[in-house]
Order: structure tokens, then sequence, then C-alpha cells
């Protein structure tokens, strides 16, 4: 690691409490901004994405279900009473 200017030495020079501060402030920031991320995701969602039907009595193959997307496919596949491979 190279040292730093010396023009920039003077700004990294904080006490372990601020530190601590700005470390703990950055975290909060992450977390309201992942909550925020979610609930406007789930608003859209709820409110433009789904289509209800009954799919009871039906089989649904879905590929790729361990994770991500298939994981989704199914679970809402099996929510609308498909029967989920």
């Amino acid at each position: 690691l190279s040292p730093l200017p010396a023009k920039f030495a003077g700004m990294l020079q904080l006490s372990n409490l601020q530190l601590g501060s700005a470390i703990a402030g950055i975290g909060l920031f992450a977390c309201l901004m992942i909550k925020l991320r979610v609930e406007i995701q789930g608003y859209l969602w709820d409110r433009y994405c789904q289509v209800r039907k009954d799919l009871h009595g039906k089989v649904a193959i879905v590929t790729g279900a361990n994770s991500g997307l298939g994981f989704e496919t199914a679970l809402e596949l099996a929510k609308q009473g498909a029967d989920v491979i």
C-alpha cells in the first residue's frame, strides 16, 4: 500500500469513536437503502406483476428452482395451487 499524499494525511486522522460512528452510519444507511428497495419492489410486484389463476390439478415443471427466478417461479406456482416438480 502506498502512503497517502501529505495533503490527505490530516483528513484521515479519526479517533476510534469517529471511525466507529462512521462505520455504523454507513451500515445504517445501507440497511435503509436495502429496506427501501425491498418495499418498492414489493409494492410494484403486488400492484403490477401478479396474475392470479387457479392452478389446482395442474403440474408445473420448473428447472433451476433451487434459487433465483426459478425458486420464485416455483413458489408462486405452488401458491396458486399447482403441483410443482
